[in-house]
């Protein structure tokens, strides 16, 4: 007890600090806060009014002595006109003289300038003594000048000068006295004399203001150090408080955080929740904060159960199934992956509505965990499609359990009566394929992908389940034939036997064709007419994708050509690039000459690219698309979400238009209503790809729902069955461009 005592006397001690009510400590940090703060604005506005009374003397000194300046260089350029009219007799220099008279008696209003500027009596007196005597000395001036004049038998007079009257003996005097009396008192003792009196004056009234400068000056300076110092003993003052503010914000708040974070960490447990401790604000956000970490610990439930819970079997999520694969995988397990799904599963849908579809997954869930081993697991997939593991490698044990399943699942069939009503029996057929795992293998998606072609390969719907089919048969079937068609691709582009066939793109405001996608059919003369999904993926993988693509491109551009020479309606075509092509160096050039040849318009042709492209190299991607834009052509990104494309991309790639991939409706939860998810995914691209100013394309549409789903989220144009199959070109001639209005327009 004494032990414990003392420790509480200590913790008690130790957060004193917390005791204290922080609001109204808060409020007096405050108040003397903006007091010292207020202080020190004060403070620096002083020195900045005694800088710039500073400033203001230093100017006015400037000003004065420039108009002093101003009355003795007046007074100078006088003197120098009446000297050379006195040596020479010359008229113009008595001009000049007159024009400068005339400036100079704006001495005036220097004068005034001077008054207005506060000078002392004194200085004034000195100045006023300087302007009079020069007053003076022009009269004189005037005076010698009228004697030259006459000395000069000069007829015509200056108005100036002919009002100078001349003395009664001035008048008798001859020419040659007229002159000398002139000369003697322009070139005199007592001329200069008076010059001198005049600078003299002004010296005085200079060396006073400079003496008057310096005084107002230091006592301006004495005032800026007041306020300086002023200032920086504020800002220290307000340091220091701030300090110890901080020293109290640390005392009262951060410490106790830091006990409670410190009790977080030790304590190891996710769930644990902060004590409460310190002042009452703090308490009340301690309470807060745990009530929101039980919020986000519950939504944080939520999303992991959506994330590994199927909202429609129950079981794992693909995801969650993903994760347990790879943890096989890392353990160097052998097992066998199964890919399976239900055959006709529209159908069931269609006919029976969604909910007794969702039944039937539910049924063949159950049905094949019921038949699960230790540490086995299902998950279904997407849509029908169902994986699931085995841990078997015989083929024989493989085939026998998997017909068991589908025993199993023909009996829970019949059991629940889930397709039954107002009908005959409805016989529940599936396809598997299966993939035996080598402790080799360790990509799950080459795995899956090698099930599911196992799984389209059974295609025996006489029998319920027959037989399985696995990987390893479809392989060797596989390279034969690969080699096959390598031994006739060169002959067959040389003859021309890879066709151009069109599937239009509909507007969804007005239901008109708005552009084409160009696809390529091979017609071979030894097989016959092969589908894209043979050859394509050979010929990506061999490189001779790139020499197609140049062709497509070429075939085309002529087609285009012919619609444009016969004044048929043209419709923008686009055409797919390979991502073989992206480490080209001028491969866009190189379909840019082949435009240019055939003069089709830019806004004509359109690029599709894979979103394969992303992934590879993102850098390089943004780059093509740049050099597609800058050659005037469109580009679009093709199949977007058949991968692992996520919103994140959308902001990365600059195309002008989002192709969203067929994957997204066929077969899935928007098209058959289960749940919002699909949907959700799909109206957040579409509002995503709007905002970044894309056109909007749907591939795969198949059903007037989706048409009026997509057409309500702003989507431009759709691409599927529900309107045009892909066709042959003179078939798109006769069936789509005739249909098109405005002769001659292009969409």
């Amino acid at each position: 007890m004494k032990v414990k005592h003392e420790l509480n006397k200590r913790q008690e001690k130790r957060t004193w600090f917390g005791k204290l009510e922080i609001m109204k400590m808060s409020a007096v940090w405050l108040v003397i806060t903006l007091s010292v703060t207020a202080m020190l604005f004060i403070a620096s506005r002083l020195s900045a009014k005694a800088v710039e009374n500073q400033r203001k003397i230093t100017e006015k000194t400037i000003r004065c002595v420039g108009l002093a300046e101003e009355i003795q260089s007046g007074s100078d350029i006088l003197t120098n006109a009446v000297w050379r009219f006195a040596a020479t007799g010359k008229t113009r220099y008595a001009r000049e003289y007159l024009e400068e008279k005339t400036e100079t008696l704006t001495r005036d209003k220097a004068i005034e300038g001077l008054r207005k500027e506060g000078l002392l009596e004194e200085e004034l007196e000195t100045i006023e003594l300087a302007k009079s005597v020069s007053d003076n000395l022009m009269e004189q001036e005037l005076h010698c000048i009228r004697l030259i004049y006459e000395a000069e038998g000069i007829q015509y007079f200056p108005e100036e000068i002919s009002e100078v009257e001349l003395t009664h003996t001035e008048k008798k005097m001859t020419s040659e006295d007229k002159r000398k009396k002139a000369n003697q008192f322009v070139f005199g003792s007592r001329y200069e004399a008076t010059k001198d009196v005049i600078k003299e004056n002004i010296n005085l009234f200079t060396s006073a203001l400079y003496t008057r400068q310096k005084k107002e000056l230091a006592q301006a300076m004495r005032r800026t150090d007041s306020s300086q110092l002023l200032q920086q003993v504020t800002a220290i003052m307000l340091l220091i408080w701030c300090l110890g503010f901080m020293v109290f914000f640390y005392m009262a708040l951060i410490r106790p955080i830091h006990y409670s974070c410190m009790e977080l960490k030790v304590s190891r447990n996710k769930n644990h929740k902060l004590t409460l401790r310190g002042p009452l604000e703090l308490r009340s956000l301690i309470i807060a904060f745990n009530d929101a970490l039980t919020r986000i610990q519950y939504k944080n439930q939520e999303i992991l159960d959506i994330q590994m819970v199927d909202p429609i079997t129950g079981g794992f999520t693909s995801t969650r199934f993903d994760l347990e694969v790879e943890r096989f995988l890392q353990e160097n397990r052998e097992f066998a992956f199964v890919s399976l799904d239900i055959r006709r599963f529209k159908l069931i849908n269609d006919v029976y509505g969604s909910e007794a579809g969702n039944q039937v997954l539910k049924a063949v869930y159950d049905a094949i965990l019921r038949c699960m081993e230790q540490e086995e697991c299902v998950s279904r997939i997407q849509a029908d499609m169902f994986n699931f593991i085995l841990f078997e490698t015989d083929e024989k044990v493989i085939e026998q359990r998997i017909e068991a399943i589908h025993q199993t699942l023909i009996k829970e069939h019949r059991k629940k009566n889930i397709v039954e009503e107002k009908s005959s029996e409805y016989h529940l057929s599936v396809n598997c394929g299966v993939y035996q795992v080598q402790k080799k293998d360790r990509d799950i998606v080459t795995i899956r992908d090698r099930a599911n072609v196992a799984r389209k390969m059974n295609r025996d719907e006489a029998e319920y389940l027959e037989e399985c089919v696995f990987f390893t048969d479809l392989e060797r079937q596989k390279l034969l034939r690969e080699q096959i068609l390598e031994n006739e691709m060169e002959h067959a582009l040389a003859n021309e036997e890879f066709l151009v066939y069109l599937q239009p793109k509909v507007r969804l405001s007005d239901k008109k064709t708005a552009g084409a996608e160009a696809l390529v059919r091979w017609n071979s003369a030894t097989f016959g007419l092969i589908p894209p999904n043979e050859f394509i993926p050979l010929f990506e993988k061999n490189g001779f994708i790139k020499k197609l693509d140049y062709y497509m491109f070429t075939q085309v551009c002529r087609i285009i050509r012919g619609w444009i020479d016969s004044g048929k309606n043209v419709v923008p075509v686009s055409v797919n690039l390979s991502r073989k092509h992206m480490n080209d160096e001028g491969v866009i050039k190189r379909f840019q000459n082949i435009q240019k040849e055939y003069k089709i318009p830019c806004e004509l042709i359109e690029f599709e690219l894979t979103e394969a492209f992303v992934f590879e190299d993102l850098k390089r991607f943004k780059s093509i698309i740049g050099e597609i834009q800058e050659a005037g052509y469109k580009c679009s990104m093709d199949d977007f979400g058949s991968g692992y494309s996520s919103l994140n991309v959308l902001k990365e790639i600059p195309v002008d238009i989002l192709k969203l991939d067929r994957g997204f409706f066929v077969g899935g939860d928007i098209e058959r209503g289960d749940t919002e998810r699909g949907t959700n995914v799909v109206k957040a691209v579409i509002r995503m790809a709007k905002e970044l100013n894309m056109e909007v394309v749907a591939e795969g549409i198949e059903t007037w729902t989706l048409v009026e789903f997509l057409k309500e989220q702003g989507c431009d144009m759709v691409q599927g069955y529900i309107f045009y199959r892909p066709m042959p070109v003179a078939d798109f001639e006769r069936r789509v461009l005739h249909e098109k209005e405005d002769k001659g327009d292009i969409i």
